[in-house]
């Protein structure tokens, strides 16, 4: 071997080393740079990309005031920091979080809780599911997500109870405490009590003047006493809570919704305007059963073409869990993308390794070859 083929060896295996160094230490690097900055204090952090710092002070500010909005009207205390993590545009949130404006997830397991939140930036000029309609469109939403927290931390971390509160109230306790109402909510319920139906038919709208009516006639905190408590369904917990049973608390928000809207509230008659709402069934028999206290047979309320709704208790639960699977999902792509991304790495850096290391061998064995030829010589 000559000396030009022996050093030619060592500097083409000093090249490798480097670069498989870099390889190493290259996929580590570039993931953490693409992804997330933080910025936090006592209660919150939150989670932004690099060149949004303006957006996340913001978020920030935004956060405190809904915390101290929501204490308001529902106070808590909280053994956790939230994390709220800001998106830059909808395809991204949709994409990480599988939500249109923001969405929350609340672990509980054992005496320990964590809690997060994703939402659009607070520069988002686009739609957002009609929030834009009032002011500040950020703080809505995420007042709205972050009421979510301390009341599924205080519905799942008790020892006994209920778990499955009806969607109505999840979802207007949240809107209420964050005083959203939304143009469409108001003019939704308006026209239904206006044609004399009651229906809950989507859990927002009518939601928020159901809670509304709650705080008015009972007080915050005999509502907070009913996701505290432990009956172990949510009938019973407003009737322990509240005094009074199903049917006279369904009588009492209609009236008041129907006073609300300038409308007189019809007769308790049965007519072809009449809804009769039974919650907490699950089948015909049990929904026969509630209504023999009004000596009404569900055949009859059918051959008189009135119109029936029936809330099965536990869809806050289904949505719950769904959120948990989508939520699982979603961090297993990000996991097969970032494998993807270091795979598609580690086969560039290994091919570009290899073709040195295959041009090494060649040159090593032309100048080793020609070496002996001048020995021959």
């Amino acid at each position: 071997m000559t000396r030009t083929a022996r050093d030619f060896l060592l500097i083409s295996v000093i090249i490798c080393l480097i670069l498989s160094s870099l390889f190493i230490y290259f996929p580590t690097v570039s993931g953490e740079s693409d992804e997330w900055l933080a910025i936090e204090n006592e209660f919150f952090v939150i989670k932004y990309h690099p060149g949004q710092g303006e957006e996340a002070e913001e978020a920030l500010a935004g956060a405190m005031w809904v915390r101290e909005n929501t204490l308001e009207k529902y106070p808590h205390t909280l053994n956790l920091k939230v994390t709220i993590t800001i998106y830059s545009d909808r395809d991204e949130l949709t994409e990480k979080e599988g939500a249109y404006t923001g969405t929350s997830h609340v672990g509980v397991s054992g005496a320990s809780s964590s809690a997060s939140i994703g939402i659009l930036s607070p520069s988002w000029t686009g739609h957002w599911g009609g929030y834009e309609g009032l002011d500040h469109p950020f703080r809505r939403v995420l007042n709205h997500e972050y009421v979510h927290v301390p009341f599924y931390i205080d519905l799942y971390m008790k020892n006994r109870g209920y778990k499955d509160p009806q969607p109505w109230f999840s979802q207007g306790l949240a809107e209420y405490i964050s005083d959203n109402y939304l143009p469409c909510y108001v003019n939704r319920v308006r026209e239904s009590v206006e044609q004399g139906s009651f229906t809950i038919n989507e859990p927002y709208a009518w939601g928020l003047y159901i809670v509304e009516y709650m705080y008015s006639k009972y007080g915050m905190d005999k509502v907070i006493d009913i996701i505290k408590s432990d009956e172990p369904t949510f009938n019973g917990a407003l009737e322990a809570e509240l005094g009074t049973n199903p049917l006279e608390f369904e009588e009492g928000w209609r009236r008041y919704v129907a006073d609300k809207f300038g409308v007189e509230y019809p007769s308790s008659e049965l007519d072809n305007n009449t809804v009769i709402e039974a919650v907490q069934t699950e089948d015909d028999v049990l929904l026969e059963e509630r209504l023999k206290e009004i000596e009404i047979s569900l055949n009859e309320l059918r051959e008189k073409g009135l119109n029936i709704t029936v809330n099965v208790n536990g869809l806050d639960e289904v949505y719950r869990i769904e959120d948990e699977i989508l939520e699982n999902i979603l961090e297993i792509q990000q996991k097969l993308e970032d494998i993807e991304d270091k795979m598609v790495t580690i086969l560039g850096v290994s091919a570009i390794i290899c073709a040195l290391m295959v041009a090494s061998i060649i040159i090593f064995v032309y100048y080793a070859r020609k070496g002996e030829g001048e020995k021959v010589t």
